[in-house]
């Protein structure tokens, strides 16, 4: 039985990403000519694919960026891929750019299991003001990249 898994397979050799323009199905890093997408049980991590509709974090080296399926990421049907800062200073060299610039409004696959994440409101401020956001927990369907080879575009 399909367990839902599904895998990249690489036919062929591995290529570097020379920038944006990239042909399709290329995973940024590690580029893969002719990918099958399979769906196999026990295939490793699924494939989940996005069109990026938001971006947001990323202010400074050390910044987690966040590249999101909607405008606004707390909406419950968002998908939110958390880039780690090496993941995504990989992917800014690969792409020649800010993710901002260069994924906005592309669509990608992103290998990794997606994870209900529980976001908690921030605390109050010192003069009783709350802190940005809801002020009821809310919850964030996200998968966590480590690697730019996690990213595929399409």
């Amino acid at each position: 039985m399909v367990t839902g898994k599904i895998l990249a397979v690489a036919a062929f050799g591995v290529l570097l990403i020379a920038g944006c323009n990239a042909p399709p199905q290329q995973a940024v890093g590690a580029a893969v000519a002719d990918v099958a997408i399979a769906a196999t049980p026990d295939a490793g991590d699924p494939l989940s694919a996005l069109t990026v509709a938001s971006v947001g974090g990323g202010r400074g080296k050390q910044s987690v960026v966040f590249l999101n399926s909607m405008a606004d990421y707390r909406d419950p049907g968002n998908l939110s891929v958390m880039v780690r800062p090496a993941a995504a200073r990989e992917l800014e060299l690969a792409l020649g750019g800010p993710l901002k610039d260069k994924l906005d409004g592309r669509t990608i696959s992103v290998r990794g299991e997606v994870q209900r994440v529980e976001i908690k409101p921030r605390p109050r401020k010192p003069s009783g003001e709350a802190g940005k956001g809801p002020a009821e927990p809310w919850f964030q369907n996200r998968i966590e990249v480590t690697s730019a080879s996690q990213i595929v575009l399409n």
